[in-house]
C-alpha cells in the first residue's frame, strides 16, 4: 500500500471510528477514483454506508470488495450478509454468512449472525445448533446465550431454554435483552416487577426511528379520547408519563397550559423535543420522577407505559402523590384476562414479552386503583393495538383523586 493510500485509508477509518459516517464514506470514494475497485476501500465503503443506514450501496459496494479480493474475505462476506440481512434478503444473507464460515472455520461472529438469520426463517434447529457451538466456543458471548434461548423456546425445549437464559443473566445483570421476564413468560421463574430500564433504553433506541410510522397502534388515541369523556380541558399542569416520541402530547397540547414530558429513552426524547409539543422534557425513569413531584399535576397521560411494570402498586401510588386534588390519570394497558382477570403477568404474546411487556387483568386494576384511593371513572377493554394477523386486546383507564379521600 502507498504512502498516500495508506493516508487517505486512516483518515477514512478515523472518521468511522468517531461515527462520522458521511466523512467516512467521502474519502473512500475520493481515494477509489485513484484506486478503482480496491478491495480494503470498498469494504470500508460498504461498513460506513451501512452504519449510515444506506442498505442498498452498502451491498453493492461490499459485493463489489468480495469480488474484487485476491482471496476470499471472511469479513467482508460477514458485513455482506449483515447488509443483506437490513435489506430484506436472508437467503442471500445467509449464502455469504456460510461463504464466510468456509472461508474461516469456526468464525464466531458469522456462526452467531447465521444462526439469527436462519431464525428469521423459522429455520429453529439450525439457528440452535450454531448457537451451541458459538456458546460452547465462546462462554462469554452473553448476546450468544439469549438467542440460543429464542430457538430453543421456539423448538419448545424450555428446560434448555431456562438454562441459557440464566447463563444470559450472569454474563449480563442489566438485563438489556429482557431475560427475566422472558423466564417468566415460559413459567421458569417469578414475574419481575417491571422491565429494566437499561432494557427500556436498548429497546426504543431500535425502535424510535421508525415509531412514528407504526401501523395499527391506538393506545394514544384511546388515551385522549378518554379524557375527553371524563375531564373538562383547560388543564394547568399535565404530565406525559412515558411521553416517547409525543404522540399523545400532540393530542393534549392544545388543553393544557403547561405540559411535561417524561421518558427513560433519550432517542425518543430527541424526537418528541424536535416536535416542538413541550414545555419540559426530562430524561428519567417514570417512577423515579414521580415520586420526586408531588402534588404538582392536574393531568397525567400515559399511553403504553405502564405496559412495562408488572404490580403497578407504586405506580399507582406514585400518580397519587404526583397529582394535584381532583386530578386525573388515564392509562393503558395490555390485557390479562384471557388467564386471570385478578392478576398480572408477562404478555402471553411471545414477541410482546419479549419487548419486556407485561399484561394486566381488568378485576386487578380496579381493585388496586380503589386500594390507593382513586375514583375510577372508566375501565374499557380497547384494541390496544394490531397487526394485519392479529389484533392486541388491552384496556384504557381513567382514575381521579378525589378531594378529602385519604391515599395511598
Amino acid at each position: 500500500m502507498d504512502s498516500i493510500k495508506r493516508c487517505r485509508t486512516a483518515e477514512a477509518l478515523s472518521a468511522y471510528a468517531a461515527g462520522r459516517y458521511s466523512a467516512a464514506e467521502t474519502v473512500c470514494v475520493r481515494t477509489l477514483m485513484d484506486y478503482p475497485n480496491d478491495p480494503d476501500l470498498l469494504h470500508l465503503l460498504g461498513v460506513a454506508l451501512l452504519a449510515h443506514g444506506s442498505i442498498t450501496a452498502a451491498i453493492e459496494a461490499l459485493e463489489a470488495a468480495c469480488v474484487h479480493a485476491p482471496v476470499p474475505s471472511p469479513e467482508a462476506y460477514n458485513n455482506l450478509g449483515i447488509a443483506l440481512r437490513k435489506g430484506q434478503r436472508p437467503e442471500d444473507a445467509i449464502a455469504a454468512f456460510r461463504k464466510a464460515i468456509e472461508t474461516r472455520p469456526g468464525y464466531a461472529e458469522a456462526m452467531y449472525n447465521l444462526a439469527v438469520t436462519s431464525m428469521d426463517l423459522a429455520d429453529f434447529s439450525t439457528a440452535a445448533d450454531l448457537l451451541a457451538e458459538v456458546t460452547a466456543a465462546s462462554p462469554e458471548d452473553a448476546r450468544a446465550h439469549f438467542a440460543l434461548a429464542e430457538a430453543l423456546i421456539a423448538l419448545n425445549d424450555l428446560d434448555a431454554a431456562a438454562l441459557s437464559l440464566r447463563r444470559y443473566l450472569r454474563l449480563a445483570p442489566g438485563d438489556e435483552r429482557g431475560a427475566e421476564l422472558l423466564l417468566a413468560s415460559i413459567g421458569k421463574a417469578p414475574v419481575p416487577a417491571r422491565a429494566s430500564p437499561a432494557f427500556l433504553r436498548d429497546l426504543y433506541r431500535r425502535k424510535a426511528k421508525n415509531w412514528d410510522l407504526v401501523p395499527g397502534y391506538f393506545a394514544h388515541r384511546h388515551v385522549l379520547d378518554a379524557v375527553l369523556r371524563h375531564a373538562s380541558p383547560l388543564f394547568l399542569s399535565a404530565l406525559d408519563a412515558g411521553c416517547g416520541t409525543g404522540l399523545s402530547g400532540a393530542g393534549f397540547r392544545a388543553m393544557t397550559q403547561h405540559m411535561t414530558g417524561v421518558d427513560v429513552s433519550p432517542d425518543m426524547l430527541e424526537r418528541a423535543r424536535a416536535k416542538g409539543i413541550y414545555d419540559v422534557l426530562n430524561e428519567d425513569d417514570l417512577l423515579s420522577f414521580l415520586t420526586r413531584h408531588p402534588d404538582q399535576f392536574d393531568l397525567i397521560v400515559s399511553a403504553a407505559a405502564l405496559i412495562h411494570f408488572g404490580d403497578l402498586n407504586a405506580v399507582l401510588e406514585a400518580v397519587w402523590l404526583a397529582l394535584r386534588p381532583e386530578g386525573t390519570f388515564a392509562f393503558t394497558t395490555y390485557s390479562y384476562d384471557g388467564s386471570d382477570p385478578t392478576a398480572f403477568g408477562a404478555s402471553s404474546y411471545r414477541e410482546l414479552a419479549k419487548s419486556g411487556c407485561f399484561a394486566h387483568g381488568s378485576a386487578y386494576l380496579a381493585d388496586l386503583s380503589k386500594t390507593c384511593g382513586f375514583e375510577i371513572c372508566e375501565v374499557s377493554e380497547i384494541i390496544h393495538e394490531q397487526s394485519s394477523t392479529q389484533k392486541i386486546p388491552g384496556f384504557v383507564a381513567v382514575l381521579r383523586k378525589k378531594n378529602g379521600v385519604e391515599g395511598p
